[in-house]
């Protein structure tokens, strides 16, 4: 023998896993959800706020809205906790990328979803979407966020999946 080990001709449980989720995290209908809630995030820039990216403070603030959809009861100083935390976890940059906010927002999506399908993620996404913003009526069409206390509680017990890869919106 040589030392070394063939690997076999199927592959894993976990492979084959990780390849539908890689199938659905890049599917057209989930990459345009995820385009719509980067547009609705970037609505909490400043106006004057034009570099690329998303900043701490606009995550911040869409990273509340998004708390108080999924968990109902966020205090202020808990919340501004969990967006650092959050933030950090998305790469702790002086701006997110359009990127990197896609990848920490489909962990909260596929964590909260009823199921890891495409649709029940597109579903949660577009019912997120419509309690965090609305919609306004200019050309475009543009996203304005919600104020907090127009925000309400989306009515999820918990979040889906236990295993689930690690966000401050699920640890609490």
């Amino acid at each position: 023998m040589h030392g070394f080990m063939v690997r076999p001709a199927s592959p894993s449980i976990a492979e084959a896993e990780l390849a539908e989720r890689y199938a659905i995290r890049t599917s057209p209908p989930v990459l345009a959800i995820m385009e719509r809630l980067w547009d609705a995030a970037r609505a909490g820039l400043d106006p004057e706020d034009t570099e690329a990216g998303l900043s701490q403070h606009a995550f911040a603030r869409f990273h509340g809205l998004l708390s108080l959809a999924l968990l109902g009861r966020v205090d202020e100083r808990s919340e501004a906790v969990m967006a650092d935390c959050e933030w950090a976890l998305g790469g702790g940059t002086s701006r997110m990328s359009s990127a990197a906010f896609s990848e920490w927002l489909y962990d909260v999506l596929e964590g909260w979803a009823a199921e890891a399908t495409k649709m029940s993620l597109i579903g949660l996404a577009d019912e997120l979407l419509e309690t965090i913003t609305v919609r306004g009526s200019g050309a475009g069409g543009a996203y304005k966020l919600r104020a907090p206390a127009d925000v309400e509680w989306m009515g999820l017990v918990r979040f889906r999946d236990m295993a689930a890869p690690p966000t401050a919106i699920n640890w609490y």
